[in-house]
């Protein structure tokens, strides 16, 4: 039976849709361009960062967590420990000014480099004294003014268009501290209230930094301001503000994303985002002092007591000191990437490090990231297109992902972010969208086919038909309750053969299929019930009744095999694919009859033990046989043909349980090996079902050597292993049900 070629009247004309998906390189194509267009659109429009944040903070704890600060660098922290201890020598917090100022002094003798301050003193403390000052206040400016101290200060409130700031910075602060920057487009924020130093310490610092920071929507803190706006002065952070400290002659530009910071005989070009923020490249570990301990050290200096000191001076000698709190109580820890108890001053040395270092992180630019996310989904979508294995299909892009993951985590390491959120959303949705397409396409072809051969019936059924001159017969209410033997076949990977030949090819080649088959089928007295796609439904016993129509079922099934193996040695071409099929066969009680409207009737099968056949089949795949037949098939042909037994399955809709079997062959043809195949097979599943699963696993052990690459015994041996190791809990089954069914 042939498939009768497209014409005007029996094949619509393809739709736009259609004709576009038919070609595969174009298709894919097609795909992936959507697919990275829509990503772009999920990045551009920010539905993405927050997962991406999360990304990025994954990898900032992998490559940073163990990463130690310079050893040029050095915090004293204001611990707990430092609160309590400091309750019974400075007092409670806050600590009179002069606590700070005798550590300043012994910072100083003990030749420390530079002291940054992450504390701010932006009120003056006590009774005024001398030049409305504190004495307190004083000691604290005087000891300032004998070091190199950078100090903090505050911006905070975001200036809105047209309003004015708090108050006027003080003309010699602006002038001393402020920055001119060349060739800027950044687009700083302006704040609008300032927190300074109070006028004696600021004019006695080296240098005043900003302390505020920046957290981003989800409240981690992953980049820094190195410059921020007030009225119409650009301060420094602190970070920058200590670097620049006791430059005589700086220039800071900005281009191309990098502030451009020329000190003395040294350059640095710092990546910085439009609002001149910086990334914080963190490091996870760094020596640190508790305040404590090194203000009790000066006392015992002081008391002339050089002997084990609780910290001692040489450790700060030529080093950048930075204070500030770590106390809960203080309400200066951070959540960063490295964790939520970061204290606030190591963001601050962290920066610095990055400068001084040239240790920063580089954000890959969107050039990049979408030539990536374009990669991604060209993978994703050759992956499915081109692939015939449904495992390769989804562990290609997988391993793809996971590549991806794998590279972006090496190029932090080595100071190079790039997104990741971007090209896994364009392989996810070119993934997604190929296996969408590629089932549309299948669901095309086999519709396709459907039409061409939906309109034959089974000559035998059309003799019945022009036989019998009965009205009622061709009636769609008439029908009959029969026990038939159903057949269902179906050809391995035909979208696969589809899709890699000539239209013209897979039609012939198909059409010289269907017709040896159907051969077959009425050479063993079947009934063609009908052609779906490359599927083939035929059943024995009506409309002409027969005694022996599962006999003739399984045997049709083996004579197809063989001539399907006929077939494929004398193919015309070479090229031609090798088909292979699968069989599902079973009997029972079906409703037989005309089925349809009165303009369209078809001489066809419905019930459950029709759909019991077409599971069948598809179990071919999961034991790799050729032919898997019911139980009820099996008592019924079990003294002419040879069956071995395969599995105990559950079928969905029904309440028992089922033996399936697979024929070998005629009981009179068969050879010895298959007739001990049988044997095996016999012995091992009863011995399984009795939960005796040592004894079992050496049938089936023996059934592997005796049959190499046999899937049903590698099944088995490894649940038996299973149920060995304690997988699962041994019960006593019965003969006829198994303890691990499959589901069909």
């Amino acid at each position: 039976m042939l498939i009768k070629q497209g014409t005007k009247n029996g094949c619509e004309r393809p739709g736009l849709l259609r004709r576009l998906l038919e070609n595969r390189l174009r298709r894919a194509m097609i795909v992936a361009v959507v697919s990275l267009c829509l990503s772009q659109v999920l990045v551009a429009s920010g539905w993405l960062r927050q997962l991406e944040n999360l990304s990025i903070d994954w990898r900032m704890r992998l490559c940073r967590k163990n990463r130690p600060l310079p050893q040029e660098m050095v915090l004293i922290l204001i611990d707990e420990a430092s609160l309590d201890a400091m309750n019974r020598i400075g007092g409670r917090w806050p600590w009179d000014r002069q606590v700070h100022a005798n550590v300043i002094d012994f910072l100083n003798l003990a030749g420390a480099r530079a002291i940054v301050f992450d504390v701010l003193f932006t009120e003056e403390q006590g009774d005024p004294g001398q030049s409305g000052a504190s004495r307190s206040d004083s000691i604290l400016a005087e000891a300032t003014s004998q070091a190199k101290v950078i100090h903090a200060a505050q911006l905070a409130g975001e200036k809105k268009a047209g309003s004015l700031s708090g108050y006027p910075l003080p003309p010699d602060f602006a002038a001393r501290f402020g920055l001119s920057l060349k060739g800027s487009r950044l687009q700083l924020r302006q704040k609008s209230e300032a927190y300074l130093p109070y006028d004696r310490l600021w004019r006695a610092a080296t240098g005043v930094g900003v302390v505020s920071v920046d957290p981003d929507p989800d409240g981690v803190i992953r980049k820094m301001p190195l410059l921020v706006a007030y009225g119409g002065t650009i301060l420094p952070g602190l970070a920058l503000a200590t670097a620049l400290a006791g430059q005589d002659r700086v220039g800071l530009e900005c281009s191309s994303g990098r502030l451009i910071l020329k000190s003395g005989q040294r350059l640095f070009r710092i990546p910085v985002d439009l609002r001149g923020r910086i990334r914080v490249n963190p490091y996870g570990r760094y020596e640190a002092y508790s305040y404590s301990g090194v203000y009790l050290s000066l006392q015992q200096m002081m008391d002339g007591k050089l002997n084990n000191l609780p910290v001692e001076p040489s450790v700060f000698k030529d080093k950048i000191v930075f204070i500030g709190a770590s106390a809960a109580g203080v309400e200066d820890l951070k959540t960063t990437a490295l964790g939520p108890d970061t204290p606030g001053v190591l963001l601050h040395a962290s920066v610095l490090a990055n400068i001084l270092e040239n240790d920063f992180i580089n954000e890959a630019p969107w050039q990049v990231m979408t030539l990536l996310a374009a990669l991604m989904a060209g993978v994703a979508v050759c992956c499915v297109v081109y692939s015939e294995s449904l495992w390769l299909q989804v562990s290609l892009p997988l391993l793809a992902a996971t590549g991806l993951w794998w590279v972006a985590l090496k190029l932090t390491a080595s100071g190079l972010l790039v997104g990741l959120m971007g090209p896994s959303c364009a392989l996810l949705l070119a993934h997604g969208g190929a296996l969408a397409t590629e089932r549309f396409m299948e669901r095309i072809e086999k519709s396709r086919i459907r039409n061409y051969l939906g309109q034959y019936v089974s000559p035998v059924v059309l003799d019945k038909i022009i036989t019998c001159h009965d009205g009622d017969y061709l009636g769609a209410e008439v029908g009959a309750e029969e026990k038939l033997s159903i057949m269902f076949t179906d050809l391995r990977g035909f979208t696969t053969i589809s899709q890699s030949m000539p239209v013209d090819r897979v039609v012939n080649l198909l059409n010289r299929y269907l017709s040896l088959m159907t051969e077959k089928v009425f050479e063993y007295h079947g009934t063609l019930d009908k052609f779906i796609g490359d599927a083939l439904v035929a059943f024995w016993g009506a409309p002409l009744p027969e005694q022996d129509h599962p006999v003739k079922a399984v045997s049709c099934a083996l004579a197809m095999l063989k001539a399907l193996a006929h077939f494929n040695e004398f193919k015309r071409l070479p090229s031609e694919p090798i088909l292979k099929m699968g069989i599902g066969i079973n009997t029972d009680r079906v409703i037989l009859g005309n089925i349809g409207s009165e303009r369209k009737l078809d001489y066809t099968i419905v019930g459950d033990g029709v759909n019991l056949a077409s599971r069948l089949e598809g179990l071919t795949k999961t034991y790799r046989v050729p032919i898997v037949v019911s139980h009820a098939t099996y008592r019924l042909v079990r003294s002419r043909i040879v069956c071995r037994p395969l599995d105990v399955v559950k079928v969905k809709g029904r309440k028992g349980k089922t033996r399936i079997y697979h024929p070998l062959g005629a009981a009179d043809e068969i050879d010895r090996q298959m007739l001990q195949v049988a044997a095996l097979s016999r012995e091992g599943l009863d011995l399984f079902l009795e939960c005796r699963f040592e004894q079992a696993l050496g049938v089936y052990q023996r059934l592997e050597r005796l049959l190499p690459g046999d899937q049903v015994a590698r099944i088995f041996v490894e649940r038996c292993r299973n149920r060995l190791s304690g997988g699962h809990q041994s019960v006593p089954i019965k003969k006829d049900t198994g303890d691990s069914l499959r589901r069909i």
